[in-house]
């Protein structure tokens, strides 16, 4: 008799939105001994490592590189671009990175010979060391040495961490070492060597500089002297006298022409004098008009103020005692007398004016030839002195480069003689208070989850090849049988009624499982247990699907041991405790059937609701498998974890069933939730 599959069980289960939780806390559950065990050897090896590790120590200095520092005679700071800082911070992280300045280091802390750093050499290999060298040859062992160092210097580099705190202008030196005050001494070893490096180049490149500075102050010194010496040459030979506000001949020519001027103004003014002498004279000029202004003549001055005094004696007597008295006639005669000495006098000043002129003349004219004769020298050297004026332009560009660069020499001679690094240190290293390795916490934490994903990668991959029917959604995918009930493991979890038979009927709480005398009524005495609740589901699917089919129902398993009778004889005493008329009819597992049983099972029929056979497994091939076409609920019961999908399907092809054949799966022995 052939039956459609109904989908249920594994089907609802798939349809539950939180299915996928129910399947991952299954996964946990069913490798939490995996799990635990790999998480216990994983921090198992970690104490070990913990408690055997030997501690290291990590010192840690910061430098602060300012590339902006003004030296105490540096006048004017530098100005650097941003993107160039940048890059020459990087680079000074470098350098401390740098072998080079790590074999200092080396040197200066004699870190070869220092057993704490190197370790210490145990008595046979000092003493092949020694028969190494004493029957090696010089360079052998000096290569070896140097090797030796090399090594050093790579371990000094594998022990110390250089790196630049963020943008910032501070470099963070660590120094890990088996000893706190080794490792103190290797971080301010380092920063003392970089600091010293520094000095040392900037000495080195400040000596450099001032020697090519001394060497081109030389060289225009030298330029200098010889361009002067040329001026010099040029002037004797061509007769250029300079006095230092200008060329002798050019001064010359200037004196010579205000001479010049002051003799023309010289003549000008005697001859005028002159002719006014002379007009005076031809007129007959009174004593009284003022001929002082133009002869300025003291004696003529007194002579005049003689004569002006008788004038007025004259009139004051003319008025009182007559024109001819004998007083006013006498002063007439003075003035008379006085009048001749005035133009006496006169004639005098007129022949010294007269001869005052001849001799400005002359000395206007020898001024005059003098000029004229300069001039034309002047005319004679122009070229000369066109010359002259660019071997002194060139002589006086040369001094004033060698002022310029004498004066720069010795403002940086003065700077250079405070030289400043271009870092300084901001905290220096002391010998730290606790180790930095191992750092248990740490150590013991990553060990966990390392051990858990350890195990839960064992356990991926063990539910990835093992293929077994475990679950109703991994039965469903695996065969299209859907599961209608999951039953526990009676013995993984003792019913309530153990405590009341200890030991009596040959089990205890701790046994596998209870006897079948037990097991066979276990729904009537445990009504709350996990596996009654499964069977109550198996009745309900059963009731539902009786309404359509007979009343006679099929346990069969694919092997023995799975439990078919149990579960047929509780699924009979649910049955009658329900209300229905139930019987149970086990099936022999022997090689032949017995005659008039598929009759027997007809009368069990009509005389009952419901008759549960119990099959023999489908891994004995026996007679009793014929009868399977006249069960009308066929329901396969499946041990948890016994067989593979395609196994399954293997067997129930050989017993001539299939998936519609089979109303449902009952997976017995599903573990339990702790």
């Amino acid at each position: 008799m052939a039956h459609e599959r109904i989908p249920l069980g594994a089907s609802d289960a798939a349809a539950q939105p939180f299915a996928w939780l129910q399947e991952l806390v299954g996964f946990f559950r069913r490798n939490i001994r995996l799990l635990s065990a790999s998480t216990a050897s994983v921090t198992l090896l970690a104490l070990i490592y913990v408690a055997t590790a030997t501690p290291q120590f990590m010192a840690s200095t910061i430098l602060l590189i300012d590339l902006r520092q003004v030296a105490p005679f540096q006048q004017h700071p530098p100005v650097v671009d941003a993107q160039i800082e940048n890059a020459m911070i990087e680079s000074e992280v470098e350098v401390l990175r740098s072998a080079g300045l790590a074999r200092k280091v080396v040197a200066a802390l004699n870190l070869t010979a220092d057993p704490n750093f190197v370790g210490r050499s145990s008595a046979l290999a000092r003493g092949l060391s020694g028969l190494r060298a004493r029957f090696t040859s010089g360079t052998a062992s000096s290569k070896a040495n140097s090797d030796f160092e090399d090594r050093v210097v790579q371990q000094f580099l594998r022990a110390v961490s250089v790196h630049r705190i963020g943008l910032t202008y501070i470099i963070e030196i660590d120094a890990t070492a088996k000893d706190r005050n080794l490792a103190a001494r290797l971080a301010n070893g380092l920063t003392t060597a970089y600091l010293a490096e520094q000095l040392v180049v900037r000495n080195t490149s400040t000596q450099q500089a001032a020697m090519w500075q001394e060497g081109r102050l030389a060289q225009l010194q030298d330029q200098a002297l010889k361009a002067d010496q040329q001026v010099q040459r040029f002037k004797s030979t061509n007769g250029i006298v300079d006095t230092g506000h200008g060329l002798l001949n050019e001064q010359q020519l200037t004196e010579l022409n205000s001479q010049l001027v002051a003799a023309r103004g010289r003549t000008a003014e005697a001859s005028a004098a002159l002719d006014r002498i002379r007009q005076m004279t031809r007129k007959g000029s009174d004593p009284g008009m003022a001929v002082t202004d133009v002869l300025k003549s003291p004696v003529i001055n007194g002579l005049r103020e003689r004569y002006l005094n008788d004038a007025t004696r004259v009139a004051g007597w003319s008025s009182q005692y007559g024109h001819d008295s004998g007083p006013a006639i006498m002063l007439r005669k003075e003035m008379a007398q006085l009048q001749v000495s005035i133009n006496s006098e006169i004639r005098r000043i007129e022949q010294a004016t007269e001869s005052d002129l001849v001799v400005d003349r002359a000395g206007e004219a020898a001024i005059q030839a003098q000029l004229d004769k300069l001039v034309s020298q002047s005319a004679s050297t122009d070229t000369a002195r066109a010359t002259f004026r660019s071997l002194q332009s060139s002589a006086d560009t040369y001094r004033s480069l060698y002022v310029a660069f004498l004066q720069q020499t010795m403002q940086a001679d003065q700077a250079d003689k405070y030289p400043v690094a271009d870092a300084r240190v901001v905290t220096q290293a002391r010998p730290p208070l606790t180790k930095s390795k191992p750092q248990a916490k740490l150590i013991l934490a990553a060990a966990i989850v390392l051990g858990l994903v350890i195990g839960f990668v064992i356990a991926i991959l063990q539910e990835a090849l093992d293929r077994r029917l475990r679950n109703p959604a991994g039965l469903l995918a695996d065969t299209g049988l859907s599961c209608i009930a999951t039953l526990p493991d009676i013995g993984a979890a003792p019913p309530s009624f153990l405590p009341k038979w200890p030991r009596r009927h040959g089990f205890a709480r701790t046994t596998a499982s209870p006897p079948f005398s037990l097991m066979e009524n276990f729904v009537a005495t445990n009504p709350d247990a996990p596996f009654t609740m499964g069977m109550r589901r198996l009745q309900l699917r059963l009731l539902q699907q009786q309404a359509d089919k007979s009343g006679i129902i099929g346990l069969v398993a694919p092997s023995r041991g799975a439990g078919t009778s149990t579960v047929a004889a509780n699924l009979v005493k649910l049955l009658q405790a329900s209300g229905h008329d139930a019987v149970l009819l086990p099936l022999p597992g022997e090689a032949g059937l017995q005659p008039g049983f598929r009759h027997r099972i007809e009368t069990l029929h009509r005389d009952h609701a419901f008759v549960v056979v119990d099959f023999p497994a489908l891994d004995r091939p026996v007679e009793a498998h014929t009868v399977f076409p006249d069960i009308g609920l066929m329901v396969l019961l499946l041990e948890a974890g016994s067989l593979d999908g395609g196994t399954l399907l293997e067997q129930l092809r050989y017993a001539g069933l299939d998936r519609r054949s089979i109303m449902g799966v009952v997976l017995n022995r599903v573990p339990v939730d702790p």
